[in-house]
């Protein structure tokens, strides 16, 4: 059981094994009427979230011994998973009835939860608070409380909630999250993606990544994820840690300021619009050869191309300008004069165009007349 423990507090699939080794082997020295065994099994499945096969523990375990508080605790959480409310419910009310602990009356303010009724919820997480007798139950409460509030929309009492769990147990990957949650609905980013970060590195599970990808968009340069950086992958998400805060509303990341294709495509046909002297000089020649109609269409194919041509080669820089965002760490050191050369690029360009205009003005003046 500690090992279970371990498991969900650390989602190392190391563990898991461990545990159902040491399980295995109870089993196996007391086939039967080891009820004791038979809920841990049940437990390991939970958090392995194998809710079928954790049923079926629970049920030899409540067969084998009927008033065994921890077994009928489980047979809940295997009914709540499975969606057998009404079932689950009247588990927790074994359990509770048996051992009215901190454990039954978390779970007896879950139910009600489920139910809808807040004020219920929140009395009873208190009631489970006043008799945790462990700092991991104590921040188990803590935790659920902290969610109570941000789904009523108090997040300044969550806050103060995770804050005083965090004192009791620090580096608690939930509280942890709880906390990051409040941070993100207070606007404080900063100190939620700190929060997320540690909850990460604690116990890389979904829920945490996900909500430091949340958050990640916000800002100009994103750290590397704490499970990227250890090379940690996904591990199941902790059973009995029934964790319902909401998301935060996702915040648009930070407009682009250069051009965008649609915009693009609008300077492309606007260029094909422009008159052009070539295209007029065509227009002319056609005229004059009494071929007014073969003109336009040659007119408006010359602006089409041109407005073709511009739009690809447009499409083509932002491609360019994208793949080289996308790889702005690799080519970091090339950011700096690329910047330079981009607020210089403008005037260069307006500049080499008035003296080349200079320069064909004063030869055609320099010439015969």
């Amino acid at each position: 059981m500690a090992y279970v423990q371990q498991a969900r507090s650390t989602s190392d699939a190391a563990t898991y094994h461990r545990a159902r080794t040491a399980l295995r082997k109870s089993l196996a020295l007391r086939p039967a009427g080891n009820f004791t065994a038979e809920t841990g099994m049940g437990a390991l499945e939970s958090a392995r979230h194998h809710f079928a096969e954790a049923l079926t523990w629970a049920r030899r375990a409540t067969a084998a011994n009927p008033y065994s508080a921890p077994a009928q605790g489980v047979l809940a959480d295997a009914f709540t998973q499975l969606g057998r409310y009404e079932d689950s419910y009247a588990a927790v009310q074994r359990m509770t009835d048996l051992r009215p602990d901190s454990s039954a009356l978390a779970r007896a303010s879950y139910t009600w939860e489920l139910r809808g009724n807040t004020a219920r919820a929140r009395d009873l997480m208190n009631k489970s608070l006043q008799a945790a007798g462990t700092p991991t139950e104590k921040a188990f409460a803590l935790t659920h409380l902290a969610t109570l509030a941000l789904e009523t929309g108090d997040p300044r009492t969550a806050l103060d909630l995770a804050g005083t769990g965090l004192e009791a147990l620090p580096g608690d990957a939930a509280l942890l999250e709880a906390r990051a949650r409040a941070h993100t609905a207070l606007g404080q980013p900063r100190q939620a993606v700190a929060d997320f970060t540690a909850a990460v590195a604690g116990a890389p599970l979904p829920q945490y990544l996900l909500g430091l990808g949340d958050l990640q968009p916000r800002r100009r340069r994103p750290e590397p994820l704490a499970a990227e950086r250890s090379g940690t992958v996904l591990a199941p998400a902790r059973a009995g840690n029934h964790s319902h805060l909401p998301h935060p509303d996702r915040a648009d990341g930070p407009r682009r300021t250069g051009t965008s294709r649609t915009g693009l495509i609008g300077m492309g046909i606007a260029g094909g619009l422009v008159p052009s002297p070539s295209a007029l000089v065509v227009l002319l020649g056609a005229v004059a050869l009494g071929r007014t109609a073969f003109g336009v269409l040659l007119v408006v194919g010359y602006g089409l191309g041109m407005a073709v041509t511009l739009t690809l080669a447009g499409l083509l820089l932002v491609r360019l300008r994208d793949r080289f965002e996308a790889r702005a760490d690799k080519y970091a050191r090339l950011r700096a004069p690329f910047a330079r050369l981009a607020g210089i690029g403008p005037a260069a360009s307006a500049a080499l165009v008035l003296a080349v205009g200079a320069l064909l003005t004063l030869r055609a003046a320099a010439g015969p007349w």
